[in-house]
């Protein structure tokens, strides 16, 4: 999400259309849809202090052409995820921190520091 840490969150946000795009959890691909939840939570993160109305919706949206990090969650869920138990845990940690976001009251800079720790995880 090179285009969000120069602050092009058009072309961000853009490149994560075309993530969700690719449909990986329709398709059982669980790689590309681990990398699709790490680079939305980044761009969450980034996008905090300039619009924390879109920052919220990348967290949680039933949006038609992207989903939030919660809908994804309970997507990858429906699936074979709970075959690859390594995965499943990364989502079981990543809901958490989510969730958590979602239902308290936390400063911006705590929560930059928890979603750019769901993007660290993975190293795409």
């Amino acid at each position: 999400m090179i285009e969000g840490s120069r602050r092009k969150f058009g072309p961000a946000l853009t490149a994560l259309e075309h993530l969700h795009d690719l449909d990986s959890i329709g398709k059982n691909e669980f790689t590309m849809a681990i990398i699709l939840c790490a680079c939305q939570a980044e761009v969450a993160a980034l996008l905090l202090q300039n619009d924390g109305r879109k920052a919220a919706e990348l967290l949680d949206s039933s949006g038609d052409r992207a989903k939030g990090l919660k809908q994804l969650f309970g997507m990858m869920r429906a699936t074979r995820i709970a075959e690859l138990p390594r995965i499943a845990e990364m989502v079981d940690r990543w809901e958490v921190k989510v969730e958590s976001l979602l239902n308290k009251e936390v400063s911006p800079k705590t929560a930059r520091e928890a979603l750019l720790e769901i993007g660290g995880e993975v190293r795409y």
